[in-house]
């Protein structure tokens, strides 16, 4: 009876063995085919100032908060490499919508409101720095869950001297938010 048994089992692993070489021949039509690259998020700024367009990355994007409100901000900063110019940009909401860019003193605990700041390219290693006194940013979609960010920005910008200029056509396109918010 274990004869007949052993038979019977070494018969079965011969037919398996043989089933499973057929399905790995050249001919087999199932093949493996790779899985598509994931597309990145674009995660770039580019505005016009002073007639010249800009296009560089956002450096940083976060959601930040106060640790006595309830409320949550973000904020982008752009690469901040001396060869470029770049701005700063603080926005108290992070729903869509429109805010309008105010400066000077409680700007950090004005609901709705964005503030920032622009800063041609270094000169000998120094950054001149002009601040928002008007204009806005929207934003048109902004997912806290993936950390995406898209929106527009343009307005006034003035330096410490009175020096104003305008920026204009400013897009935050796939910009990529950190995870989390960080509290002060």
């Amino acid at each position: 009876m274990r004869s007949v048994t052993y038979v019977l089992l070494a018969a079965v692993l011969f037919v398996a063995c043989n089933n499973s070489s057929d399905n790995n021949t050249s001919e087999s039509k199932d093949t493996l085919q790779p899985a598509a690259p994931v597309k990145e998020p674009a995660n770039e700024v580019s505005f016009t100032v002073a007639d010249q367009s800009v296009t560089t990355k956002a450096w940083n994007i976060n959601l930040f908060g106060q640790n006595n409100s309830n409320g949550v901000s973000f904020n982008v900063t752009t690469t901040q490499a001396d060869s470029l110019p770049a701005v700063n940009i603080n926005v108290n909401s992070i729903q869509p919508g429109t805010y309008s860019f105010i400066s000077g003193a409680g700007t950090l605990n004005s609901p709705n409101k964005a503030y920032g700041e622009y800063s041609p390219a270094a000169v000998n290693g120094k950054r001149e720095h002009y601040f928002f006194q008007s204009g806005s940013v929207t934003i048109s979609s902004i997912d806290t869950a993936k950390g995406i960010l898209n929106a527009s920005f343009e307005g006034e910008v003035k330096n410490e001297k009175g020096k104003s200029l305008t920026i204009s056509n400013g897009k935050i396109t796939e910009g990529v938010m950190q995870k989390g918010v960080t509290r002060f």
